[in-house]
């Protein structure tokens, strides 16, 4: 979508070129840090600021991005990596392309958000939940071969192959929101792009039920792609989710199911009963907690590390039919039990 500059970051060099002697010294002593931020300018400078700023710690920053926007991150001395967000295009229409989108919607702009929805809004997302699915093609090989400690997303949608890297390689990916920070639904502030005041209650809920109604086949077919992906899916409306601080690993699970109940059984070895925390925010069932490392490993040198340890969190999509009867941690897995309405 359309962002405006928040944050004021210095003007690119008129050379692009990083000297090699300081960027071999930020790799060998500090993380490689990859930025994939939206191909707009406000969350692109926003990124290119904090990337800045962890240099300057001593860090190695590096930028994914749509091949249109390369020029704007190799301006300011970082690599930067292209990643295709659509089918690629001649750069003379690519450059274009977002310029003619908005430009097809200035009439709709003189409308309230509300009616905005069934037209830029919607278009916004369709074309949104398609760059997702074109970064499938690149995303994943780029992030084995670059290999970064942290990858940096400010966007509005989730990649599936940044959450799968980071599973996978126990590497933590944060969130950036750069312009709104109600991108982040929470219901005690106006929804995103509403326009609402903050107490026109009514009006929030006009506008969220609007938005979920146009916005449903659209949802429906971004869950398919995230469940095609093994990825969890998200309740009607959201299409991303908030860095979790600490989470480093998602513990595996095993489902069986009869007429009247399912279980969910989730190995935990070595995870203390009251270190485990089940909770169920709307349709989402929530296993979260700490596995320590054990005492003789404190001190000790680490020869071999495979089994994860620190916090964990596992989510799971539940049908509205199920209810929690009974959770028991034994011999090392946490068995749920539900019951069927």
């Amino acid at each position: 979508m359309a962002r405006r500059l928040k944050k004021a970051v210095r003007k690119p060099a008129k050379k692009a070129k990083r000297p090699a002697k300081k960027a071999a010294k930020a790799k060998k002593t500090g993380k490689l840090i990859a930025f994939f931020p939206e191909a707009a300018f406000g969350p692109a400078l926003n990124s290119v600021g904090i990337a800045q700023a962890v240099e300057k710690l001593g860090h190695k920053a590096i930028f994914l991005s749509d091949p249109g926007f390369l020029h704007v991150y190799q301006g300011y001395g970082f690599e930067a990596y292209p990643v295709n967000l659509s089918e690629p295009m001649p750069s003379e229409e690519m450059a274009t392309f977002w310029a003619d989108f908005i430009n097809s919607h200035i009439p709709n702009f003189r409308k309230s958000p509300y009616d905005q929805i069934d037209n830029y809004v919607r278009d916004c997302w369709q074309a949104i939940v398609s760059t997702a699915k074109w970064a499938e093609k690149d995303l994943p090989g780029m992030l084995s071969r670059l290999k970064p400690d942290v990858v940096c997303v400010d966007n509005v949608i989730l990649f599936p192959a940044i959450k799968r890297y980071s599973r996978d390689n126990r590497k933590p990916w944060v969130r950036i929101i750069s312009c709104s920070e109600n991108e982040i639904e929470d219901p005690n502030i106006p929804p995103h792009l509403s326009g609402c005041s903050e107490k026109d209650r009514a009006g929030f809920e006009q506008f969220r039920k609007r938005f979920n109604e146009v916005i449903k086949p659209i949802h429906d077919d971004f869950n398919a792609f995230l469940r095609e992906r093994n990825e969890t899916t998200y309740p009607i409306g959201q299409f991303f989710e908030p860095s979790r601080e600490g989470a480093r690993w998602e513990p595996p699970v095993d489902v069986f199911e009869t007429e009247r109940q399912l279980w969910i059984i989730v190995a935990l070895p070595g995870v203390a009963p009251e270190a485990v925390r089940v909770e169920i925010e709307g349709p989402t069932l929530i296993i979260a907690g700490i596995r320590p490392l054990p005492s003789k490993g404190r001190k000790a040198n680490i020869v071999r590390l495979e089994i994860p340890y620190g916090r964990f969190e596992r989510r799971i999509t539940l049908s509205p039919r199920l209810r929690l009867a009974e959770r028991e941690l034994c011999n090392g897995c946490l068995v749920l039990t539900f019951a069927k309405s």
